[in-house]
């Protein structure tokens, strides 16, 4: 059974059916990572509550540069209605830019502009929300300073909707940049672009993002100058110099590009990979990171995309047989300063386990059982994604760090 609603009220009234009925409620967005997540249970024991009607435009408090927006509505179209006003919120989701604003935020997604503007939750104010009961909630408010106690908002995010229904986010605002320019280079060994990734990620010229792309052909980085108009020409020139020769665009040219390179991440994670190796290191583990793709994934199609200035990335790897022998030393040598996940169909048949799967399994947490209660207090029953309450302790923990 699928259920599409178009106000809050409606998805409450949904949710409230739906326990009485005796089924869990599984919420789906876009779909933009459906691929990377377990099975739906029994159709007759779950309801598919779609949140993409969840649609409207937001509505803006410019003088207190803050927003409220339905979670159904991509995060392009709240970028697009923000602009218009000359404001801007600086999350980005580089492998589906079509992401609802509650899936991303549900979901503890990367940001590429983490590095320069912080985690995606240090920009919520706010949600609305549906809980277990079909009760319609309000948490946090519209102004920054609006939290006293335990902070619940952020505890919905990054839970993966297991927590909770969210109908709507407030979320605080910049104005929106001046300028912006983006400065690409290719590279043709993983030495060469960790170099000179390294000297980009210590240079004056504070990028906004610094982003890598690539194959056994060669790497590509993309970062991003944004800011006062009379400054940012002189801080791309400087970049590209850091980075060795790299090439400046500017305006309407850097906008497109980095749509560009969304469109071309996007087409990357909609591939039907094997495996997809989620690999966490801090910067001075960028050569490893590199070093370590060419050689487990020689003889092979690979791909490799993320966030040098976060230190996150994704190896795409389309030999079924697996990388189960590099996956070892990958932990080994990644594992202490990071975290390392396994994610696809191969990895869920080798592991047992849908969806994500460290290697190897990490070892119970006193964190896991805490995050439990919490859930099972705030969300009673296992009603919301219930496809995911068996899986690992933490599905988004990669995603979130």
């Amino acid at each position: 059974m699928k259920t599409t609603p178009r106000t809050a009220e409606e998805a409450a009234e949904a949710v409230r059916a739906a326990v009485a009925r005796g089924q869990g409620v599984a919420v789906r967005g876009s779909g933009s990572r459906r691929s990377w997540q377990p099975p739906l249970p029994d159709p007759e024991q779950t309801l598919l509550l779609d949140t993409t009607g969840l649609a409207g435009p937001g509505r803006l408090r410019a003088e207190n540069l803050s927003a409220t927006f339905p979670a159904g509505l991509p995060l392009t179209a709240v970028k697009a209605q923000l602009a218009e006003a000359g404001l801007w919120l600086p999350l980005e989701h580089a492998d589906a830019p079509s992401a609802t604003l509650g899936g991303c935020l549900a979901g503890g997604f990367t940001n590429p502009l983490r590095w320069s503007r912080g985690l995606p939750r240090d920009w919520v104010l706010g949600l609305e929300l549906v809980d277990s009961a079909g009760r319609l909630l309000s948490l946090g408010g519209e102004l920054v300073k609006n939290v006293a106690g335990y902070d619940l908002v952020r505890f919905h995010l990054g839970a993966w909707g297991r927590s909770g229904l969210m109908t709507a986010a407030t979320v605080r605002l910049l104005p929106l940049p001046e300028a912006e320019a983006t400065v690409t280079r290719s590279f043709a060994s993983p030495a060469e672009a960790a170099g000179a990734l390294r000297a980009a990620g210590r240079d004056h010229s504070h990028p906004a993002t610094l982003e890598i792309v690539g194959g056994p052909q060669g790497l590509q980085a993309m970062a991003r100058i944004m800011g006062d108009a009379g400054q940012v020409r002189a801080r791309a020139d400087a970049l590209g110099a850091v980075l060795g020769g790299g090439e400046v665009l500017l305006g309407g040219e850097s906008a497109e590009t980095w749509r560009a390179y969304e469109r071309q991440r996007g087409a990357i994670a909609r591939q039907r990979h094997a495996w997809r190796l989620k690999l966490g290191v801090t910067a001075p583990g960028l050569e490893e990171v590199f070093a370590l793709a060419a050689e487990a994934c020689a003889g092979r199609s690979w791909t490799l995309a993320g966030q040098a200035g976060n230190g996150v990335y994704t190896l795409y790897w389309s030999d079924e047989s697996g990388p189960l022998p590099v996956l070892g030393a990958v932990h080994g040598r990644l594992g202490a300063r990071g975290f390392v996940t396994a994610e696809g169909a191969a990895a869920a048949r080798v592991f047992g386990a849908p969806g994500w799967s460290g290697f190897p399994p990490h070892p119970a947490r006193a964190q896991d059982s805490v995050d439990a209660a919490l859930i099972a207090a705030v969300a009673p029953g296992r009603v919301f994604n219930p496809q995911l309450l068996e899986g690992p302790s933490a599905p988004g923990s990669g995603a979130a760090r």
